[in-house]
């Protein structure tokens, strides 16, 4: 009896000294991310600054010559001819099949 006694309380001692070390350090990293943050606070404080000079930017670009109208009039165009073309081709096989 006296010996699972003695056990208890070692068990108990154990487990009072892992709660206290977990405590402590859960409170050790709550206070270095407060003093993190404060490190942070202290240094966005200052002003901005440039480390240049500005320089400038000249963006040159072609501005295109037809319209949207125009385009659709030569897609069509394009279309006409892939067609009148696509029917040579279909004559010309049709020809040989049946010849």
């Amino acid at each position: 009896m006296s010996g699972s006694c003695f056990f208890s309380s070692y068990q108990n001692l154990r487990d009072k000294i892992v709660v206290a070390m977990v405590r402590f350090v859960f409170l050790l990293c709550i206070c270095l991310m407060c003093e993190t943050l404060a490190l942070v606070a202290q240094r966005s404080n200052k002003e901005a600054w440039q480390a240049g000079l500005p320089m400038n930017v000249n963006i040159e670009y072609e501005v295109p010559n037809m319209g949207l109208q125009d385009e659709i009039v030569m897609l069509q165009q394009k279309s006409g001819e892939q067609a009148s073309m696509a029917q040579k081709q279909f004559g010309k096989l049709h020809a040989q099949s049946q010849g």
